[in-house]
């Protein structure tokens, strides 16, 4: 691979005062519960701090959307649960509170009504909220 000679490190990109961390679930040959998903992220997460233990203080975002979405109240709750559960004494031993910040999750629950308003949101001239690129958006008065 050459190295382009142009490319600066940018002091003020994101990924310097932030990390990311993605999780995919893909649901194999069982199908597990929203509450057992909920309890392995949770897991997951304390392993990731006994690895990264300079991680644990950062503030932790959940974040999902359609079908996902339906997930991130669930392990918001689980992290609530531990951190309560630390707070008072309990929870599992070595665990870790974890700086749960936000939650942002929109769930596709109703599809029909999903569906309706994506096309009305990406397909509506007059509410004129998505623009492919290909049309120029309408001068705001």
């Amino acid at each position: 691979m050459l190295a382009n000679a142009s490319l600066v490190h940018n002091p003020n990109a994101w990924s310097e005062k932030y990390n990311l961390l993605a999780l995919d679930h893909v649901q194999a040959s069982r199908m597990v519960s929203l509450r057992t998903a909920a309890v392995d992220v949770y897991d997951f997460l304390q392993k990731i701090y006994v690895l990264f233990p300079h991680l644990a203080k950062n503030k932790l975002v959940l974040a999902s959307g359609s079908y996902g979405g339906i997930y991130v109240p669930h392990i918001a709750t689980e992290i609530h649960q531990g951190n309560l559960a630390l707070a008072a004494g309990g929870g599992e031993p070595g665990a870790k509170h974890i700086n749960l910040a936000m939650t942002v999750s929109n769930p596709l629950s109703d599809t029909l009504s999903h569906f309706r308003w994506l096309t009305t949101r990406c397909q509506n001239p007059i509410a004129n909220v998505y623009n492919d690129g290909t049309e120029v958006a309408p001068a705001t008065p």
